[in-house]
């Protein structure tokens, strides 16, 4: 398939700063100096060679890799304040004697958004029990039922957002959060209610980060157990280790498979969450790329292709060391993305192997 790049170019802006004016985001050196001076820098050295030029191709994985705004992203958390200020607010009366607490997960959280108007998760967490590890044992058993403690306060986040927020439009359809949209909202927020998990980590380091999680799945009346903090605090320190290229991978991996599912119109079955897994486990020499931006798109292609392959694949798990959904999460998705980003590089064709020289 031959992509259309100044089509890609524009999908891009629309996605990033909503609007469908035709700006070049590797042409707007504020912008690049303003978000990520990272990239700047190797745009501004690479630009003295001349390969970057005006190839729309270029221009497209360059600013694929950038980060959201600052301006964006404090208005997407605005709207999740703004919804934690209205359910604080049962801290008052309903929840009194046990207070609910408030904490954030997802791409927002850990700046591997790539949307001006993403969606954005509020974790809501009970105040009436903890769930320990085993072995650990409680000092007083909790006598009611997790499942219906959870359930009321999915009842109780509905009712006090229709009550506070009547505007806003709450579906409450969804498995695992309460979906947002509306009135004043101009992103989706998720409401997650949950309760904490302490695990045997936690009570050993005391560190909050291996505090986990279980979230009240509706359609499966159960709790999931995941950890957000500690893979948040993963992908931070690799991130730092690699000089925030590692991050720049992500974005630029999501940014693909976004702009490739709306141009097949299908969406690809590798998720967000399998994207970052699988280019955390790409070794950080791999991502010292200097001065030269787009090897980095060969980097990704060579851990797409590496778990392209079947034996390689059931070797995949999140940053934590847990496999990964493997209905969300599927060999074939991956496949696709290999299949796409090998067709950039051959788009690229010399400028990518004289910018490798460069370095």
């Amino acid at each position: 398939m031959n992509f259309d790049y100044d089509e890609l170019l524009s999908e891009m802006d629309k996605r990033k700063f909503g609007t469908d004016r035709l700006q070049r985001i590797v042409n707007e050196e504020y912008a690049l100096k303003r978000f990520d001076s990272a990239a700047y820098e190797s745009f501004n050295k690479a630009r003295q060679y001349q390969f970057l030029q005006v190839s729309s191709v270029v221009k497209y994985i360059i600013g694929a890799m950038l980060p959201v705004s600052e301006k964006y992203t404090r208005q997407i958390i605005s709207c999740r304040d703004r919804v934690e200020n209205v359910l604080k607010q049962m801290n008052e009366n309903t929840y009194r004697s046990a207070p609910l607490e408030f904490k954030y997960q997802g791409s927002v959280s850990n700046n591997t958004h790539i949307r001006h108007n993403s969606d954005v998760d509020l974790l809501t967490i009970t105040g009436n029990f903890i769930t320990l590890e085993y072995p650990q044992r409680p000092q007083k058993p909790y006598l009611s039922n997790p499942i219906d403690d959870l359930k009321l306060l999915r009842e109780n986040c509905v009712n006090q957002i229709q009550k506070v927020m009547p505007s806003v439009k709450v579906d409450d359809n969804g498995a695992k959060s309460i979906a947002l949209t509306g009135g004043s909202l101009v992103v989706k927020v998720d409401v997650v209610p949950a309760n904490w998990f302490e695990s045997n980590k936690y009570a050993e380091t005391k560190n909050p980060i291996y505090k986990g999680i279980q979230i009240y799945d509706k359609k499966q009346n159960k709790r999931i157990l995941n950890y957000p903090f500690w893979f948040n605090e993963l992908l931070k320190q690799k991130d730092a280790s690699t000089g925030g290229v590692f991050k720049r991978a992500v974005r630029l991996l999501k940014s693909i498979k976004a702009d490739m599912e709306r141009i097949d119109n299908e969406k690809i079955s590798f998720s967000s969450y399998g994207i970052s897994s699988l280019l955390y486990s790409v070794s950080n020499f791999k991502y010292q790329i200097g001065e030269s931006p787009l090897t980095l798109l060969k980097v990704v292609n060579e851990a797409l292709s590496y778990y392209a392959h079947a034996g390689n694949y059931g070797k995949l798990t999140d940053p934590i060391g847990e496999p990964l959904n493997s209905n969300s999460n599927t060999i074939s998705g991956i496949r696709k993305l290999q299949s796409d980003t090998s067709q950039m590089i051959s788009d690229i064709g010399e400028d990518i192997d004289r910018i490798i020289k460069i370095a």
